[in-house]
């Protein structure tokens, strides 16, 4: 993520021909300040408005934005008789989910293992390779109940995990390899004769028994 967060501009397009152009480039081409122009909303059409040059400032329109910071659009009067030099599409959605992922990284940031931060510079693969290590360590655990119908904590290929934690593989092979094993593994599920779920019966009875030992030897 940026350092600067992305403003509401950079979500802004406008219609040209038959695809569109982002908003700063189709001002920039026309040497407009987005504070010389107004905003009209389209009728009946979300986050679609008429745009209105004002390169005079003679018009009073109010701009697009308060200020780069700003997080909503500006609409302006317009005469009736006014016809609009284009038609601009705001992707709020996307621009809300930016600034989400945005504050959310910056966060994690401010509040990371600084020790595992570094660990993860130093290999320079650009991702978290001890997570990554874990999620291989969950899909091996979830393979061997498919394949055994059992668990064991022991790892059957640790050489592998550990080179994941070094950072020797990138981060598009390991995602595609893991992707690969999920469905691997969901195939397995498919065909095991593992139950679809639970004894309680059997749980429950064995509860009962481990209390029913702890007092015995408590007592």
């Amino acid at each position: 993520m940026p350092e600067n967060r992305k403003g509401v501009l950079d979500f802004c397009h406008v219609l040209e021909g038959q695809g569109s152009v982002a908003l700063r480039i189709w001002l920039q081409t026309r040497a407009l300040d987005q504070s010389r122009v107004g905003l009209a909303a389209v009728p009946h059409m979300p986050e679609v408005y008429g745009v209105y040059p004002d390169a005079a400032g003679v018009l009073g329109y109010r701009g697009i934005l308060q200020s780069e910071q700003a997080t909503e659009l500006r609409v302006s009067s317009i005469a009736r008789d006014a016809i609009p030099a284009a038609w601009m599409s705001f992707n709020k959605n996307a621009f809300k989910k930016h600034c989400q992922d945005w504050q959310e990284y910056w966060e994690w940031v401010g509040e990371r293992n600084e020790a595992r931060y570094l660990q993860t510079e130093a290999h320079g693969q650009g991702y978290d390779a001890k997570n990554l290590m874990h999620t291989f360590r969950l899909l091996g655990l979830a393979e061997q109940i498919a394949r055994d119908g059992c668990l064991t904590l022991r790892v059957a290929d640790p050489a592998f995990l550990l080179s994941i934690k070094q950072g020797v593989f990138t981060y598009d092979w390991l995602l595609a390899e893991a992707e690969r094993r999920l469905a691997q593994i969901e195939t397995m599920y498919a065909t095991s004769p593992l139950p679809e779920g639970p004894d309680m019966g059997r749980i429950e009875k064995a509860l009962a028994g481990l209390r029913r030992d702890f007092w015995d030897w408590a007592g």
